[in-house]
């Protein structure tokens, strides 16, 4: 984070420490269901992305 930015948030009374705790922790959050979903595709259709025949 450039000093320009964080001053400007700082000014804005924004804790810059927790709200860069906060963003890594919802960025941790959708790349976990974005890897637990794409687990469960290739799971459920295989590699090929080819559904399963009944």
């Amino acid at each position: 984070m450039s000093e320009h930015n964080r001053r400007l948030i700082e000014r804005a009374g924004i804790d810059v420490e927790k709200l860069l705790e906060l963003l890594v922790k919802a960025a941790a959050a959708e790349f976990t269901t974005y890897y637990y979903y794409t687990i469960l595709r290739n799971h459920a259709t295989g590699l090929e992305e080819k559904p399963l025949r009944r």
